[in-house]
């Protein structure tokens, strides 16, 4: 017949006398610290969760892989350009590969601009920020590393950030930025490029709430487990919804007239022109802007032409 155990008959907590003891500091030190909170709420005004604030670094998510097929009406069979898978690479800066082609370089260039500077639809092979690079060490014999740090929808704005955040750390001998059509849309509807439109806005604030946390949550597993077939799925999502189901960014500006303060837009873009050219000439960097290509027509209305020729 087996021996009676010493501790039988005794309570859990005369058994654990330390992991008792341990949770009953635990549980005081909340207790306390709950109460702490409440006294300090009596004199203070209640305000909630603090929201957080931050500049966007408006780049392309750094060591992307994806291979998609733009939408047809991106190609202009006329001039023979056909659909076709294109491959994005993206290294762990957040620059479109082909980018650090040598260790060693003779020659650093940056590019900066959105979409028409981005080439997304066009082979990573020729794209031409990539093709200066490859130029010009044919014509000066030397080695050139060519950075495109550019993103579709950016604005000058979004490029003075990348160029003082992220450039400014390659020490690169030229910079060249090209834009228009963004910043001219971002001034017409949105009237400053310190705006509220959730896409390209500059400032983001975020108020903590359960919601969020847990959607974070789930991003950063999702990332962690499934990023490729995450990426997949959503461009299968893409390519399926048709082009009534394209996400609008300016939706909450449709159907509203849009006056054309001609003298205010020009100051402004002036404005972060100078600002570039200045960053540039601060860091011995020298600066570079070329200017946007159209294949504008004069088929448009009038008033239109007008206004484009004048801009």
């Amino acid at each position: 017949m087996p021996s009676p155990r010493l501790d039988e008959g005794k309570s859990f907590f005369e058994r654990h006398p330390k992991k008792t003891l341990v949770a009953l500091v635990v549980l005081a030190i909340l207790v306390l610290a709950f109460i702490a909170d409440r006294l300090i709420a009596l004199k203070v005004k209640p305000q909630g969760p603090s929201p957080q604030r931050y500049v966007r670094l408006r780049e392309l998510s750094p060591q992307t892989y994806e291979v998609f097929t733009p939408k047809p009406q991106v190609f202009d069979t006329e001039a023979g350009s056909h659909p076709r898978q294109v491959v994005i690479r993206v290294d762990e800066q957040g620059f479109l590969m082909p980018s650090r082609v040598h260790a060693h370089p003779d020659l650093v260039l940056a590019f900066l601009g959105g979409s028409t500077t981005e080439c997304r639809a066009v082979p990573e092979n020729q794209r031409f920020p990539y093709l200066v690079g490859r130029h010009l060490e044919e014509v000066f014999h030397v080695k050139v590393n060519a950075y495109n740090a550019a993103r579709s929808g950016n604005n000058s704005l979004h490029s003075l950030n990348i160029l003082l955040h992220k450039l400014m750390p390659l020490h690169p001998d030229i910079v060249v930025m090209m834009h228009s059509i963004n910043d001219l849309i971002t001034l017409l509807y949105e009237k400053t490029y310190w705006n509220e439109n959730s896409s390209r806005r500059v400032i983001v604030e975020v108020r903590p709430t359960l919601v969020g946390q847990v959607r974070g949550f789930f991003q950063v597993l999702r990332e962690y487990t499934i990023p490729h077939l995450y990426r997949a799925l959503k461009e299968f999502s893409q390519r399926t919804r048709g082009p009534d189901q394209d996400i609008d960014e300016f939706r909450h500006l449709r159907g509203k007239k849009v006056e054309i303060n001609r003298p205010y837009v020009l100051k402004e873009f002036r404005g972060n022109l100078q600002m570039f050219v200045d960053l540039c000439r601060a860091r011995q960097i020298t600066p570079v802007l070329i200017t946007q290509a159209n294949r504008l027509q004069k088929n448009l209305d009038n008033q239109t032409w007008k206004e484009v020729q004048v801009l």
